[in-house]
């Protein structure tokens, strides 16, 4: 689905609040990457620094750090659980989030603490477009070019 021009597939789950997406996977474990919309906001990324793999993630609570030119913000992960791989390609080329947010620019795998009440949390179908149609409202309350 569309949103504002800014692409949001209907496979995922979001964690509205923080521009992240979520993809449970057929081998259990759930793929995780920054939201179309949140990616443009952030402008060109120059980093990803992911927390270690093997380390145990909350959700809400950073799984890395984007840097940016001029900041740098926390990636925050959608759900809980423990990060077993993270995007080496993101990490060799940055602009892979810019270009392919939902593919190639993926950040990290976490394999679920628990799926069931963790996605429950997240905006999933057609609950998607009115929540980030709020957020959007909100960026450009702040003065954010979106």
């Amino acid at each position: 689905m569309q949103v504002r021009g800014y692409e949001f597939p209907d496979d995922l789950h979001y964690l509205v609040a923080y521009d992240m997406w979520a993809r449970f996977e057929d081998d259990g474990l759930v793929r995780v990457g920054a939201t179309a919309l949140g990616v443009a906001l952030a402008g060109e990324i120059v980093a990803f620094l992911p927390k270690p793999v093997g380390e145990n993630v909350e959700q809400g609570r950073a799984v890395g750090a984007i840097e940016l030119f001029k900041t740098i913000i926390s990636a925050k992960a959608p759900l809980s659980g423990v990060l077993v791989e993270v995007n080496d390609a993101v990490g060799r080329t940055p602009a892979l989030l810019n270009r392919d947010p939902y593919g190639a620019g993926w950040l990290a795998r976490i394999r679920p603490a628990n799926w069931a009440a963790d996605s429950a949390m997240l905006a999933h179908g057609t609950a998607v477009a009115e929540a980030m149609e709020r957020v959007w409202q909100g960026y450009r309350e702040d003065g954010y070019d979106v």
